[in-house]
């Protein structure tokens, strides 16, 4: 009965967490351009540390049709860039991403 509880208290708590996973989407009017350097950016951000909302918004920017072998030569450029730069971008990209928690009802 204990390892009943315990597994109904696992799936619980499991599926509260997902349910406020975040969300992104990519605006529709990305040029090319911003797209690769977006993708690019987080991408770069995803190998540095484990972030869900940068995790969310990498698989948005690479399901929305962006060039992934540009994408992923631009990680690489931005990955030895300053922090500056990598501010910068990460303002620029800020715009096109529409980013909502999920909620338990949908």
């Amino acid at each position: 009965m204990r390892i009943a509880l315990v597994v109904a208290g696992f799936v619980f708590v499991s599926s509260a967490a997902f349910a406020q996973a975040p969300q992104v989407t990519i605006e529709d009017d990305v040029s090319p351009a911003n797209a690769v350097k977006c993708a690019g950016l987080r991408l770069a951000q995803s190998e540095e540390k484990s972030d869900a909302l940068v995790n969310a918004a990498r698989d948005a920017w690479l399901q929305s049709g962006v060039d992934v072998a540009k994408a992923k030569v631009e990680a690489a450029r931005i990955a030895s860039s300053s922090t500056d730069l990598r501010a910068a971008i990460a303002d620029e990209c800020a715009p096109f991403e529409i980013r909502t928690a999920a909620t338990a009802g949908g």
